[in-house]
């Protein structure tokens, strides 16, 4: 039996579709149960804590393994660098206890360490009997702490990658305001709007159309003041209301040719989706760069705090051989996904 907790982000698709493809992996061996909260159009309710620790419980007599899995996420940053309440310590300690007595394993996959938290906050990762980390310099992070440490594709590689060969002269975009790497630095946005500027005049000259758009809820207002700016300075530039709620990226993105973002999972699912991702970030979005680098896809980075002619230069390149580049990741993509569905598979039915 399998447990899978949720982490709650239900208004934020890219936290959606990273939890289904692990939670349809999962299905394809074992019975798997929600547990703690789950996204609002699942079927199925999750269990209450109480729930899951009986559940467990009764498969553990009868002799069988229980597998435990966090839920895949952003970041993982260690509880006790958040410093929490006296009576949430407790309340951890006492969960952790009644899992060990059960004998239950733990394992995470599909998350990235933060390495300006130090090394020592790390070591209540020891917990878990497997850890799957999406970048390389996560890896070397925790290889000093624990020994259970594996780089494992991001979750959302176990989309089935498309490749079509005719698409629109149209460009999705979507952005966020700021990011935990910017230490949400109000002045980040000003630098991704002079980036945003010269190549949106690059993609409009070219008589390109523009579609912002948004992933997350929190990011609407934002997506929304960007088109509306710049449809003022440049040609065909629109906001669309829609949002991916179904998780269909491949209807989603039916059509554009380019996806521009600072979001991770608007990204890879452009890219199964058969769409040349543009990485439009500052040079301390380690999120985004460290899995880009760790996959050969560091191409497609370009950086805010560049200067004009190397981000023209870049976005240039980009779209004169985007029919080649996207065969080639077409065919790598095909390999991480192949990647996380053996990398699952040897953790949850082990030979």
């Amino acid at each position: 039996m399998i447990l899978i907790s949720f982490n709650s982000r239900d208004d934020n698709l890219g936290d959606k579709l990273i939890f289904s493809c692990l939670l349809e992996e999962l299905n394809k061996h074992d019975e798997v149960y929600i547990f703690g909260s789950s996204p609002n159009d699942f079927e199925n309710g999750p269990l209450r804590l109480r729930q899951a620790f009986a559940k467990a419980l009764a498969f553990r007599l009868k002799g069988s393994e229980v597998l435990v899995f966090d839920s895949p996420g952003a970041r993982f940053r260690p509880k006790m660098v958040l410093k929490p309440k006296v009576s949430r310590k407790i309340k951890d300690k006492i969960t952790d206890m009644v899992w060990s007595l059960i004998g239950v394993k733990f394992h995470v996959v599909g998350i990235s360490m933060d390495e300006r938290t130090g090394v020592d906050p790390y070591r209540r990762m020891r917990r878990y009997s497997s850890i799957g980390v999406r970048d390389k310099k996560s890896l070397e992070l925790l290889s000093g702490v624990v020994n259970c440490v594996n780089l494992v594709p991001d979750m959302a590689f176990l989309r089935s990658p498309s490749m079509k060969e005719l698409f629109d002269s149209r460009i999705a975009v979507s952005l966020r305001q700021e990011t935990p790497d910017n230490q949400y630095d109000s002045t980040y946005r000003s630098a991704l709007e002079q980036a945003l500027n010269l190549v949106l005049h690059f993609f409009t000259d070219e008589k390109w159309s523009v579609r912002f758009f948004s992933n997350v809820i929190e990011d609407r207002q934002f997506n929304s003041e960007l088109s509306n700016k710049f449809s003022r300075m440049h040609g065909d530039i629109e906001y669309i209301d829609e949002m991916a709620v179904d998780l269909d990226y491949q209807r989603f993105f039916g059509g554009y040719s380019v996806v521009l973002s600072n979001r991770l999972h608007v990204l890879i699912p452009a890219m199964s989706a058969g769409l040349l991702p543009i990485a439009l970030v500052s040079r301390s979005h380690s999120k985004i760069i460290d899995l880009f680098y760790s996959y050969g896809l560091e191409q497609f980075l370009v950086y805010t705090d560049q200067d004009a002619v190397d981000i023209l230069e870049s976005i240039s390149y980009l779209i004169r051989n985007q029919n080649i580049l996207r065969h080639k990741n077409y065919e790598r993509l095909r390999l991480l996904k192949s990647e996380v569905e053996t990398y699952i598979s040897s953790i949850v039915s082990p030979m």
